[in-house]
């Protein structure tokens, strides 16, 4: 009570409390005993940490990097009057003995848990204003390490799950802001964080996804930043982690578990997903750097490529383009695109979305020649067609495979400058059998009835990536056969008469054309040295789109 006396006159009041205070701590040190009133002697300790609203610890640029300025360890003993009179250097005092207290997690949880219900009732959190990034920043960079920076790290991520902002996303993102600091100050000490921190951050992020789904105008915009948020900070605990094979197992283990409802496979596919563009963008150089695409992923993987959901199968497609090609990033210029293998869908217009409006251009002129209408009242059908389409825009850019191409999309314009030590991009080689394997998995795909124009663009976009990675490893021509299998196997499909309406014929006849057009030119042009087929694949990337306008004359 004494040490949260307010007012200048009860400065000196304060610091004695404190003083007595920090030696309770002490004595919990050394005899390994809490008091009762832990709770409320962290809180006070708290209220004296900083005064005047000034922050003593640490700046925090949001533009780029933490700068923290780093207090040393004060000897009580060695204080001078000015320093033996101010509450802030006892409540300083006090937190240096509270992490001396944590020798072990159950103590140091046992420490953080007051001082988190202290930061959710005053409002503590926000980086710029708030007290939690001091203190927890402090606690984390003693002079000597005590090996609970990890810890700390972990304990804030898992407070999101607390019941006192479970519905608050200012709060949650005022949390996540302090947790990447904290993360980006672990990297600059060479600590790596715990994996478990990067799985409950996918958890969230997927939570964040379903809710945008259902979201009202007003929360999108609060889901929208709690994901950006929720992406930077998993960008600063990717970046610190050495080896990520086990992040590709967590994925797995995800996948693994995928559910059948649409909008909560979408979801977690789609954190899934950014977790994989975020490894790729950051941690091409990795201290264990793969050379084969990690078999329990690819498993589930193509499990999810065969989802009920036709939006989730795309999203399994992106998957698999984010892990077989790793590259660092680029601004975009004249002649190349940021990670065009990535973005081809999203930045070149649909092949097949633009033969099916061709098709739609052929009936209403067909309408038109066998129709009583006069000219003009076609036109104005055309219009209300027009009009109506317009007004479903939005629910069709929230509902359709695009949705993943547009994630996609906005998370790598978001961080196109994240710095990376690579210079090339790298292909992910694929052995036999996962080639086989997903060969199989790609017929049985393109065979399924509702799959859609965006379907077929994934499939031969993620076949275009198998063909590349497999004559990478084995540039004989002994193993082309296989290639061209499944073009010529879909021309029996599309010409046996079956109960397929015309337009999913068609869509399968462009798409045999255009992976048989890209099969015969990556053949060709395997004869180069291995560097410089990237460079020619994203190339075609951006062209083969070119291919299929070819083939609508063909068919």
């Amino acid at each position: 009570t004494l040490s949260r006396q307010q007012g200048v006159e009860h400065s000196l009041l304060r610091a004695a409390s404190l003083q007595c205070l920090s030696a309770m701590i002490w004595f919990m040190k050394e005899h390994s005993y809490i008091f009762a009133d832990f709770d409320e002697m962290v809180q006070s300790v708290l209220e004296n940490y900083r005064m005047d609203g000034t922050a003593g610890g640490n700046d925090v640029n949001f533009c780029g990097a933490t700068t923290t300025r780093l207090r040393s360890a004060r000897d009580s003993s060695a204080l001078t009057r000015e320093e033996r009179e101010s509450p802030e250097v006892w409540s300083h005092i006090c937190v240096q003995k509270l992490v001396e207290l944590a020798k072990e997690s159950t103590t140091m949880r046992r420490i953080l848990d007051p001082m988190f219900s202290y930061f959710d009732m005053k409002k503590q959190w926000a980086p710029r204003h708030g007290l939690a990034l001091l203190v927890l920043s402090d606690m984390s960079y003693p002079e000597k390490s005590s090996g609970n920076e990890q810890l700390i790290l972990t304990t804030v991520i898992r407070h999101l799950d607390h019941k006192n902002i479970l519905h608050c996303p200012q709060t949650k993102s005022d949390i996540i802001q302090t947790a990447t600091s904290l993360a980006r100050q672990l990297r600059s000490r060479g600590v790596s964080p715990e994996l478990a921190v990067a799985g409950d951050l996918c958890r969230h992020l997927r939570k964040t996804l379903e809710a945008m789904e259902s979201a009202s105008v007003a929360e999108l915009s609060l889901n929208e930043s709690l994901q950006n948020f929720l992406e930077g900070c998993l960008v600063e605990v990717v970046r610190g982690v050495k080896d990520v094979r086990p992040l590709y197992d967590m994925m797995a283990i995800t996948l693994e578990n995928l559910p059948s409802i649409p909008a909560v496979a979408r979801a977690t596919i789609g954190s899934s997903l950014i977790l994989c563009h975020i490894i790729s963008l950051t941690s091409v150089s990795s201290d264990a750097p793969m050379q084969v695409f990690p078999e329990a992923l690819l498993q589930q993987i193509l499990r999810s490529m065969v989802h009920p959901d036709a939006d989730t199968r795309v999203g399994a497609h992106h998957i698999f383009s984010a892990v077989i090609v790793r590259g660092p990033s680029h601004q975009r210029g004249d002649s190349e695109y940021l990670f065009a293998t990535k973005k081809c869908q999203s930045r070149s217009p649909s092949v097949f979305s633009s033969a099916t409006a061709l098709l739609e251009k052929l009936r209403r002129e067909k309408e038109c020649l066998g129709s009583d209408k006069p000219g003009h009242m076609m036109h104005d059908d055309g219009k209300e067609r027009n009009t109506h389409e317009e007004d479903n825009k939005h629910v069709w850019a929230r509902k359709s495979p695009a949705y993943f191409s547009k994630l996609v999309f906005s998370f790598v314009d978001r961080w196109a400058t994240l710095a990376s030590s690579a210079e090339e991009t790298k292909i992910v080689l694929l052995t036999e059998d996962q080639t086989n394997q997903l060969l199989s998995a790609f017929w049985i795909q393109a065979n399924q009835t509702d799959n859609t124009p965006f379907n077929y663009e994934a499939i031969g976009h993620s076949y275009s990536l198998t063909v590349l990675s497999s004559r990478l490893k084995n540039s004989s021509n002994s193993n082309n056969i296989q290639f061209f299998q499944l073009p010529l196997s879909l021309r029996s499909i599309a010409l046996t008469p079956s109960g397929r309406i015309c337009i999913m014929k068609f869509m399968i006849t462009c798409f045999r054309i255009r992976i048989m057009k890209f099969t015969r030119l990556i053949c060709n042009f395997s004869r180069r040295p291995a560097p410089f087929l990237p460079t020619v694949y994203f190339f075609l990337s951006n062209e083969y789109a070119g291919f299929c306008w070819k083939s609508l004359s063909y068919c």
